[in-house]
């Protein structure tokens, strides 16, 4: 009986004096400590875009420090700081847990681009798409930017806009015309220096309203934002039957209602 008393008290010295060394040897960093699932450094970031914004300048504009905790990384803070970017439109960020981000971006698509002074210096800026607003390219290639077609805008301020610029209303229109001229008839889109919408007016009604092109050679051409689709055809149809290079022509007004009307230089 007392040698059993003996070998249990040895027994339980014995698991005493390891857990003594084990905390002092783990104090002294000879032990690697578990670091909490939570609280890994941030390893990777998954990204994808609907536009022309990369990788590597998120990464850049994003600015997180190597070695940071996904947990302290504040994905708030992230999107506002994005959004400052009048070229991005909406973006996602969600963490995904132990080490990494899942980025969505959604871009502002250029359909026309139009230059500004401002601050003493010539700025490009470019009109969406979608919904006509007015933004500056952060990450976009060079051949989008040649590609992209130039318009006359005049700015105007406006504060509901990413760069309080106002945009073009109604560019559905716009948009429905350029993709047309550019997939249907592209010898004519070769042949375009700049989209004109000065005389454009979204409402309906307006009679008034006109989408100009301005040609290489000089020439003008009006199109109404109603039936575009006729107006090409009329137009491509011109261009076919007639010289136009040889004739004294200023401009030309495809809008009017069974007539076109041809103004002499």
């Amino acid at each position: 009986m007392r040698l059993k008393s003996i070998i249990k008290g040895l027994f339980f010295a014995t698991i005493f004096v390891a857990a003594i060394e084990g905390l002092y040897f783990f104090e002294k960093g000879l032990v690697p400590k578990q670091v909490p699932q939570t609280h890994l450094p941030l390893r990777s970031i998954s990204f994808s875009s609907d536009g022309a914004i990369t990788a590597r300048w998120l990464a850049k504009a994003l600015a997180i420090k190597k070695g940071t905790p996904l947990a302290d990384v504040d994905i708030f803070s992230l999107k506002k700081r994005l959004l400052e970017f009048s070229q991005i439109r909406d973006v996602c960020i969600e963490k995904q847990f132990p080490d990494a981000l899942d980025i969505r971006v959604k871009e502002r698509h250029p359909l026309l681009k139009f230059a500004t002074k401002g601050n003493g210096r010539e700025e490009l800026l470019f009109v969406d798409s979608l919904d006509g607003s007015i933004f500056r390219a952060a990450c976009m290639p060079k051949n989008l930017i040649l590609a992209t077609p130039y318009t006359d805008l005049r700015v105007e301020k406006f504060s509901g806009s990413p760069l309080g610029i106002r945009g073009v209303t109604g560019i559905e229109a716009v948009a429905y015309f350029i993709s047309a001229v550019r997939e249907k008839y592209p010898e004519i889109h070769g042949q375009i220096r700049k989209f004109s919408l000065e005389k454009y007016d979204h409402r309906s009604g307006a009679t008034w309203s006109r989408i100009e092109i301005f040609l290489k050679n000089g020439l003008i051409v009006a199109f109404s934002p109603q039936d575009i689709d006729a107006q090409l055809l009329h137009f491509a149809y011109l261009l076919q039957e007639r010289n136009l290079a040889r004739m004294s022509i200023r401009k030309i007004d495809l809008a009017r209602i069974n007539c076109v009307i041809m103004e002499d230089r």
